[in-house]
């Protein structure tokens, strides 16, 4: 039974998703080491341990119950075991700070898309977000992985003259993630096999370089330059990534990217001033295509070969008074792809075509004002139409979102060093507006789209004993 009006839409099952729910634990465990082993030589680690696990959940219409009824609830649930570790050694010599180090983890990565019974109709309790969840009756899929991840980087920040410091050094990455699925039900997955394998990224040179110049008073030229490699990612084999639907491709490289930057700063009390302009050269762009219809889309992970991105952002803050501070910034860019696309025997030609998902243009303001313990800020954001294809032929308009906020400091309470009152409104002009988008197709709207938060009102007190 449907809310009223739900009858005349073609999916009333997919208009509403019910008793969708999440639940995650989170542990951090850290330890520090610093120790001066000279006085120009100083050594650096950190070990870590992060572990985590959760549901995520929500009632499926589209799939009954043992029991009969017309629904189940559908569970993922996760889990994620982090350990690493990190060293470095610095050296002070001359107007050099060398430094050197390593870094090292392991990541162990599970998740598993589990069924349970829905009770009929008056004839049990429904289960809800609050579980528990230990008695499934069919695990419809579950992955699992483990990567291991080690990096090291030598460096120098050389202070060439009292105005002029270059950096440079170069890191060396090796990144192996194996897995893949461990359970599959045909049944409900549709695939007779699911993806397993293991997946290297390797780069034993990748150099970064940067210089700063400061001249006259206030005034600072830069331009940087780096190579950057990364590894391929992974998640369930429905959201599109290396180990993706049927077989994981075995022709993929990693994505690398070779970075240029140049601007220009100035920085004073009353003002601030930023330009900088960038060129970023993708080789092996690694694209999600979503294909398929709404209700039954999957993912196809593809190397869309070269892309092109140029860019400039701008930023001015102003403080003409005391207390008072007036920021604005502009950013451009335009992100091309360097060539055609050929999926299910037809050639996409999206050669040319600005990148899905980014928005070209994007405009920040924020107004600050302070008076003795009291706060007001003034917050407007503006983000251009963003394309949802590849072949740019179906968009989502662009939007302003606005936000206010004030908080009061109070003082001279008694029992309490401090107490802080906070106010905001999120969204203050309840802008109607596209917030996330589920997937990127070739051609066409057929893709998720999700609406973003409307007007909210938010406050906390915060005190300090």
């Amino acid at each position: 039974m449907y809310p009223a009006g739900y009858e005349k839409l073609s999916d009333p099952a997919d208009a509403s998703y019910y008793d969708g729910a999440q639940k995650q634990r989170n542990y951090l465990t850290g330890i520090n080491l610093q120790y001066d082993l000279t006085s120009r030589m100083h050594f650096k680690s950190v070990l870590y341990d992060h572990q985590s696990g959760g549901n995520y959940e929500w009632t499926n219409p589209y799939v009954s119950s043992p029991s009969g009824a017309p629904m189940i609830q559908q569970v993922g649930q996760t889990s994620v075991t982090r350990l690493g570790a990190t060293a470095s050694l610095q050296y002070d010599i001359g107007h050099h700070e060398i430094q050197s180090g390593v870094w090292y983890e392991h990541v162990g990565y599970t998740w598993a898309q589990r069924y349970y019974s829905q009770p009929v109709l008056s004839e049990g309790t429904p289960r809800n977000a609050l579980g528990p969840y230990n008695d499934p009756f069919t695990t419809a899929y579950a992955m699992m992985f483990n990567t291991n991840t080690f990096q090291y980087y030598l460096e120098d920040a050389y202070k060439i003259l009292p105005n002029l410091r270059a950096h440079a050094g170069f890191k060396s990455m090796l990144t192996t993630t194996a897995g893949g699925a461990t359970q599959n039900d045909p049944t409900y997955t549709g695939q007779d096999t699911l993806p397993n394998g293991s997946l290297t990224t390797a780069g034993a040179f990748l150099p970064h370089i940067s210089l700063n110049w400061t001249f006259l008073h206030h005034n600072e030229l830069f331009f940087n330059f780096s190579k950057n490699l990364r590894a391929y990612t992974y998640n369930t084999w429905q959201s599109g990534n290396a180990w993706g639907v049927n077989e994981m491709p075995r022709n993929l490289k990693p994505e690398t990217t070779f970075n240029y930057e140049v601007g220009y700063r100035y920085n004073s009390k009353p003002l601030t001033i930023l330009i900088n302009l960038y060129y970023i050269d993708y080789r092996n762009r690694l694209a999600t295509i979503t294909v398929g219809s709404l209700v039954n889309a999957h993912n196809s992970y593809i190397n869309v070969g070269n892309m092109n991105m140029w860019g400039a952002d701008a930023g001015v803050t102003v403080r003409p008074v005391q207390n008072l501070e007036i920021f604005n910034s502009f950013s451009y860019n335009k992100s091309t792809y360097g060539r055609d696309v050929v999926s299910d025997g037809v050639n996409y030609g999206i050669a040319g075509k600005l990148e899905a998902g980014y928005p070209q243009w994007i405009y920040k303001a924020n107004a600050s004002y302070s008076y003795k313990d009291a706060r007001l800020n003034f917050n407007v954001n503006y983000m251009s139409r963003r394309y949802i294809s590849y072949m740019n032929d179906a968009n989502v308009d662009g939007y302003w979102l606005a936000t206010l906020s004030a908080n009061y400091r109070f003082h001279h309470i008694p029992h309490l060093a401090m107490l802080e009152l906070n106010l905001g409104i999120y969204n203050l002009f309840n802008q109607q507006y596209v917030g996330g988008i589920g997937g990127y197709s070739l051609s066409g709207d057929t893709q998720q789209l999700f609406a973003g938060a409307p007007r909210q009102f938010f406050g906390s007190l915060h005190a300090r004993f």
